[in-house]
């Protein structure tokens, strides 16, 4: 069962990290398509077994719960490089918000971040 409100802060993080890349603001756009990601994560794993999620954690039971379940079978395809793909975009965040400046660089990694979270939450919205 997807937990929409999780679901609805996914949305809302991945709008604003949409509009902080079309506006060069790259910190702001990774900052944003993490906490994305990690609410979409939350919509469909939910609440911890106990404390908080840990940044770490979350993406395997995220990955874990979608193996197990027919119910989420449609996402399956996302995990492929999943836990690459979560430590990498961890990394950028880590970078943008505590670390240093992100620059121009990398605006196409970072745009390739944002569709992909986008289509993640998309398809989390079909289920």
């Amino acid at each position: 069962m997807i937990e929409k409100k999780f679901l609805l802060k996914a949305e809302e993080r991945i709008k604003t990290a949409q509009w902080a890349l079309e506006n060069k603001l790259l910190n702001s756009a990774v900052s944003n398509c993490y906490y994305a990601l990690f609410n979409a994560m939350q919509a469909v794993i939910g609440k911890p077994p106990s404390g908080k999620w840990e940044h770490g954690g979350i993406a395997k039971f995220f990955c874990k719960k979608v193996n197990e379940s027919s119910e989420f079978s449609p996402l399956k395809p996302f995990l492929k490089k999943f836990p690459k793909f979560t430590a990498e975009l961890y990394s950028l965040r880590k970078v943008a918000d505590y670390e240093g400046y992100l620059d121009q660089e990398i605006e196409e990694e970072i745009r390739m971040f944002v569709k992909r979270t986008k289509e993640l939450i998309i398809h989390i919205n079909t289920l």
